[in-house]
């Protein structure tokens, strides 16, 4: 890889970094998202205090994603993860009622 690549910080995101959570299996509802992990799970966390009676305990899985329509740098997206579809898309169904945002999509 050449120097100066603007592709460089998502090339070395192949890889996930230390400490995070897998992709690829099953499907995952995005709660939050951010350049920084700190402020990816310190969103999850007020996310989960302003809809803690439908995000309850659940335990968000923070994964490295590079998207090239928002840059070059890694960005960080709390999740949680299910097994299927059906479980992922009914969570994300009862926060968009309740005034939230989130995403479903596979893992």
């Amino acid at each position: 890889m050449e120097t100066g690549d603007p592709l460089a910080p998502c090339l070395k995101g192949a890889k996930p970094p230390e400490g995070l959570g897998p992709s690829g299996t099953g499907w995952a509802v995005e709660i939050a998202s951010s350049f920084n992990k700190k402020e990816s799970l310190d969103e999850f966390s007020q996310a989960q205090k302003d809809y803690s009676d439908i995000l309850g305990d659940f335990k968000p899985t923070l994964v490295a994603v590079c998207d090239l329509s928002m840059g070059t740098d890694l960005r960080y997206s709390a999740r949680v993860v299910f097994d299927d579809r059906g479980a992922a898309d009914t969570l994300c169904n009862k926060l968009q009622a309740a005034g939230a945002a989130c995403i479903v999509s596979k893992n």
